[in-house]
């Protein structure tokens, strides 16, 4: 008997990591050295490629988010909300660089139980790799997160840019002319 991966397709893992793989090369072909993928778009040529019927964008939205909850469980830090909340009572202006997909925003509002404004987020300080078909390291994610800040009158070294990895985050922030810290 065969085993079925996690969606009930026999090989559907294999056909999604395959297909991830080809719309990234097909990014690095068009020069874009860090390629994010359009997740929905990934599940969309992975279905078909197992001969499955075209499920529409809600359903693939919700295939996406039960599949990625599962195999990637996620859980905000010890202490995060409260940090947050000290960092917007004290008066700081916080943004954010995420290697992050169209189902990052819910989760992470869901998590903590408030809006990305609420927990502080300036609107204007947010860069998504999902949106802009890049992922970190890119140097263009932290050039447009400079840009967003000096619009606001940020200049880049005012910005103090936290990040849980020395090449994905630190580096590429300090060549940007943020402030740096390893988390």
């Amino acid at each position: 008997e065969r085993e079925q991966d996690p969606d009930g397709l026999p090989g559907f893992e294999r056909v999604l990591r395959e297909t991830i793989a080809t719309h990234q090369a097909r990014r690095r072909s068009e020069g874009v050295a860090f390629p994010e993928v359009e997740i929905r778009e990934v599940w969309a040529d992975a279905l078909a490629k197992l001969g499955q019927p075209m499920p529409s964008r809600e359903e693939i939205e919700s295939l996406v988010l039960r599949h990625e909850c599962r195999v990637n469980p996620v859980w905000p830090m010890p202490h995060a909300t409260g940090t947050l909340a000290a960092l917007r009572e004290a008066g700081f202006v916080l943004g954010i660089v995420s290697n992050a997909q169209f189902y990052t925003i819910p989760v992470v509002e869901g998590l903590f139980g408030a809006s990305l404004d609420g927990l502080g987020f300036h609107p204007g300080l947010r860069v998504f790799s999902f949106e802009e078909g890049e992922g970190k390291p890119s140097p263009r994610l932290f050039a447009l997160l400079r840009e967003r800040a000096a619009a606001l009158g940020i200049a880049p070294e005012e910005v103090f840019y936290l990040g849980n990895d020395l090449r994905k985050d630190v580096l590429p922030a300090r060549e940007a002319g943020f402030r740096t810290g390893l988390f």
